[in-house]
């Protein structure tokens, strides 16, 4: 152990990053030594050289001896539970084992005995030490039963899960609250002697924690006057001092506890209280916390509990989200009403620090929800498996309780084009409360699934949630509004190779609630997600990636339909933000258009390389499903008409022809429509209907060369001939698919009204348009059907595509077709 901390600590490492998880290794090597695995089973000269490094022997401890300290507990736990896990569960279940006793004593035995003896005192030295206890709390769920159900062990026993109880209520470390959780757990299950003491412990903790979460709950009401809730707070501090001085010391984890003013640490307590129940109730059965639940007769205590969280964290959403106020404008021209927005009085305040507490107690007030509600589903279906009269209700209002908190916390959303400025306080609680909602959302459409819709008259049918189109909505948005954060440098996967947080906020509970449900997902989610597949960094692309392909073997149908959306969808985007420039331009707005023009290029090639992966990820060779080989001919199809019409249902203020450069991303396809013969000669004989319409229009005249130009390369990928077309460029001249380079890229050019795609462009329309995106709006769509977003703003300029990006166009895509 000594050899390991001096190791550990050569060079300018701090404390409390000491890797002390590598002394694991040295336990593993001993073990897998024949001659030296006696000393990884020595339990009594381990606890020696643990008693001997007590903290508490009144000695100065010194760097390299704290982590010598902690390393020796480190080794123990990883040794108590490697020589655990070689026993078969069922023979460390019971009273008694079965397998055959020797005349040696067993070391798992030993290890118990020794455990029984020494745990509660070196719970009590070391709960200073975070890092120690982490290592000591892992001990008691390796006890084995047949040795504290002896009743000389009666009194050693309790006196160890009365120290965990006491431990749990005083500790504010995560790890430490599951280690204990965990312990308290599996020592609860089984037939031992002892169950009923473990759980009446149980039971005693979570009496201890209601009465502590109400008595805090009643401090930070938030409804009295600002000078009424802090001379109450301060005198509910103080009696709550004096009659649990021990929760009270413990409660903070701030080093500025002294400068944060009574309502902050009150909050700060109430969050670290909900800490506890949220762990408490991810490990924990609602049965063993609780007494009699789900009484039909009467509103349960689980279900009162629940109710009165609920309704404390709503109060606190309310109180902060913006304040929207429709107004009527006499003198807007266009006669419109119009949403102005106004901070809401608990900004104006000058304490920003009960905010961030207050974040931290609605993130963990929504998985304790959670928690309550998927034990809740989980004993309902078990009643309703067993055939007892069980129809859902409580676990209905629970969610939908659920529901309207997360749709409180989208509400948070901040636009900060409205005009008002914000503070870092709120657009950091904004930040947190979307974060914890958008997971919880993924969790609660993962939990009621939309195939249970199909199960008939059963609880799974009335149980199935299909009303997910605001969560839906909601997450899009916040994955929109930190999409620049995303593309910014420092966001990949760490140096262990675990995935960035920003990553698992916004792209995980996505990829994960359209997995779950892909039989019948939201296709427009799932292009918002696939847009993301070239990946902003490589954990980003790792996930995107990784969902595709799950959705591709759950519903490839469905799949290809997705990719739709998210290709019609980019190119809306690349539409929408086409650079715009006075007839007169100055120095420096030609120097801005052109820096914007560029950026709008790159926008291009970007949705040219996500259609370019989304087509590789549909197979290589041949598609393997008859289904999506059909699909894709209707999906050629849906791309052409889009080019030529338009969306569906939506009044066309676009030029004619004006699209047709999407066709330069459908010719990343053209390689699978070519693969069946007579598919291919039903798509050529649809072009040319719409080509022919296209001639006969009394605008055709008015079409663009470039968009033309466009269509023909389009043609000339599929094969098809081109009578009216300038010669094509040669392949000899093409540049790989593979080398990177940006081809086929539509740019904008300095031009003038003429050049206007829009036959008609309103004001008004465009702050309709800003006014409802700081509205949450559900995120929906017609069923077999893959349009792309209702609310899409529209470009208000004609776009020349240049005829030297479309010359590339026409070499790539004679470089797929000589490819393929």
């Amino acid at each position: 152990a000594s050899w390991i901390a001096n190791k550990l600590v050569d060079g300018p490492i701090e404390l409390s990053s000491v890797r002390v998880e590598r002394a694991d290794y040295v336990i593993d090597s001993l073990r897998d030594m024949k001659e030296h695995r006696h000393l990884a089973v020595n339990w009594s000269a381990m606890l020696k050289a643990i008693r001997s490094e007590n903290p508490q022997q009144g000695r100065n401890t010194g760097r390299e001896e704290a982590v010598k300290q902690r390393v020796l507990l480190r080794m123990f736990a990883h040794a108590a539970a490697q020589e655990v896990s070689s026993i078969a569960p069922t023979e460390r279940k019971g009273g008694a084992r079965k397998r055959k006793r020797s005349s040696n004593t067993h070391p798992a035995d030993a290890l118990s005995a020794a455990l029984l003896k020494n745990l509660p005192q070196l719970l009590t030295a070391y709960k200073g030490d975070v890092v120690a206890l982490r290592s000591l709390t892992m001990l008691p769920q390796y006890l084995m039963p047949s040795v504290f159900g002896l009743p000389a062990r009666k009194t050693e026993f309790l006196a160890l899960i009365k120290n965990l109880n006491r431990l749990f209520q005083d500790s504010t470390d995560e790890t430490v609250l599951q280690n204990v959780t965990t312990g308290l757990l599996t020592l609860s299950d089984g037939g031992h002697v002892r169950v009923g003491d473990v759980k009446m412990q149980i039971k005693r903790l979570s009496m201890a924690l209601q009465d502590r979460l109400m008595e805090l709950l009643r401090s930070t009401n938030h409804e009295e006057t600002e000078e009424g809730t802090r001379s109450q707070s301060q005198s509910q501090k103080s009696k709550s001092s004096r009659r649990s001085r021990r929760s009270s010391a413990s409660e903070s984890t701030r080093s500025t506890i002294g400068t944060m003013s009574p309502e902050a640490e009150m909050e700060n307590s109430l969050s670290l209280c909900l800490l506890r129940w949220r762990v408490l109730l991810k490990i924990c059965p609602v049965h063993l916390l609780f007494g009699d639940s789900f009484n039909d007769d009467d509103e349960s205590e689980v279900e009162e509990f629940y109710n009165t969280i609920s309704e404390a964290v709503a109060k606190r959403l309310q109180d902060r989200r913006p304040i929207t106020k429709q107004t009527d404008d006499e003198d807007d021209d266009d006669e419109m009403e119009t949403d102005s927005k106004t901070l809401a009085s608990a900004w104006k305040t000058s304490d920003m620090d009960i905010h961030t507490e207050v974040g931290s107690s609605v993130n963990n007030s929504l998985q304790l929800l959670l928690s309550i509600v998927a034990w809740t589903l989980l004993e309902a279906c078990e009643r309703d498996s067993m055939e007892e009269d069980e129809d859902g209700s409580v676990v209905l209002r629970m969610r939908s309780r659920l529901v309207k908190l997360l749709g409180l916390c989208f509400d948070q959303y901040i636009d900060e084009s409205d005009g008002i400025v914000y503070s870092d306080a709120q657009i950091e609680f904004a930040n947190v409360v979307q974060s914890a909602a958008a997971k919880v959302s993924s969790d609660v459409r993962c939990l009621f699934a939309r195939d249970w819709a199909k199960a008939g008259g059963t609880l799974k049918n009335k149980l199935a949630f299909v009303t997910d189109t605001q969560m839906i909505g909601g997450s899009v948005r916040y994955l929109h509004q930190r999409d620049d954060e995303l593309k910014s440098d420092g966001h990949d996967e760490d140096e262990n190779g675990n995935t960035d947080e920003l990553v698992i906020d916004l792209i995980v509970p996505i990829a994960r609630s359209l997995t779950a449900n892909w039989n019948d997902g939201n296709r427009k989610e799932a292009g918002t997600l696939l847009a993301y597949i070239a990946g902003h960094t490589k954990s980003t692309g790792h996930v995107v990636q990784d969902a595709a392909r799950m959705m591709k073997k759950i519903n490839p149908v469905r799949y290809l339909e997705a990719q739709m959306a998210c290709v019609r969808m980019g190119f809306n985007k690349w539409l929408d933000s086409e650079p715009e420039i006075s007839d007169d331009p100055s120095e420096d707005e030609e120097q801005e258009f052109k820096e914007a023009a560029e950026v709008h290029g790159q926008m291009f090639h970007d949705v040219e390389q996500q259609a370019r992966l989304l087509s590789r990820s549909l197979g290589v060779g041949k598609l393997g499903n008859e289904n999506v080989s059909r699909a894709l001919t209707s999906f050629m199809k849906e791309g052409v008409r889009f080019a030529f019409d338009g969306d569906d249902g939506v009044d066309d203020e676009m030029v004619l022809g004006s699209r047709f450069p999407f066709l330069l991303i459908l010719s990343k396809y053209s390689n699978w429509a070519k693969k069946n013969k007579y598919a291919l000669e039903d798509l050529k004989q649809f072009i040319l209907e719409k080509e022919d319409a296209l001639k006969s229009h009394p605008e055709f005249n008015d079409v663009h060369e470039d968009d033309l130009k466009a269509l023909r390369t389009f043609k000339v990928s599929l094969g098809m001939e081109v009578t009216e077309v300038a010669q094509v460029v040669s392949q000899d001249d093409e540049s790989s698919e593979d080398d990177g380079s940006a081809v086929g890229t539509p740019s904008p050019s300095k031009s003038s009204n003429a050049s206007s795609r829009r036959r008609i462009s309103t004001a008004g329309s465009q702050r309709s348009r800003l006014s409802t995106q700081s509205n949450l709006s559900p995120l929906e769509e017609e069923e077999g059907t893959s349009d792309d977003e209702d609310t899409s703003p529209s470009p208000s300029k004609r776009r020349r595509v240049s005829k030297s990006k479309i010359d590339e166009g026409d070499e790539e895509s004679d470089a797929e077709s000589e490819e393929s």
